[in-house]
C-alpha cells in the first residue's frame, strides 16, 4: 500500500488531496470514530488488519481492482484526529492521478454521508 503522494505523477495534486479528502474525513470524525465506522460499514467497508496504530483500519472498494484502505487516527490532547488513504501500488495502472484522487474525494463525501 502507498499513500496519494508516493504516486510518481501525484505531485500537483497532492495538496488537493489532502485538503479535500484526508483533512476533511479527520475534521468531520474527530471524536466520532464510531461515526465513521458505521459509514464505513454502510459504503461495503471491512475491517482489515494493519500493523500502523490507529483506531479505525478499513477497506473499502471504490472500483473493480481499486480497494481504498482508510486509516484513521481520533484526536487527543495533544494532537488532532487524522486520517490517511492508502491505495494498492497498482492502482496508477488502472487510474490516472486526477482521477485517483477523485475516488478519495468522492469517499470523502460519501463517508460523511453527502
Amino acid at each position: 500500500m502507498v499513500t496519494y503522494k508516493d504516486f510518481r505523477d501525484a505531485g500537483p495534486y497532492v495538496g488537493g488531496f489532502k485538503s479535500t479528502s484526508e483533512m476533511s474525513i479527520a475534521r468531520h470524525f474527530a471524536n466520532n470514530v464510531q461515526g465513521l465506522e458505521r459509514n464505513s460499514l454502510q459504503l461495503g467497508g471491512q475491517p482489515f488488519d494493519t500493523d500502523v496504530a490507529c483506531q479505525l483500519a478499513v477497506q473499502l472498494t471504490a472500483l473493480p481492482r481499486v480497494p481504498v484502505f482508510l486509516l484513521f487516527h481520533d484526536a487527543d490532547e495533544d494532537l488532532p484526529a487524522q486520517s490517511t488513504i492508502l491505495f494498492r501500488k497498482d492502482a496508477a495502472s488502472y487510474l490516472d492521478m486526477e482521477c485517483i484522487a477523485m475516488v478519495a474525494s468522492c469517499l470523502s463525501v460519501w463517508l460523511q454521508g453527502g
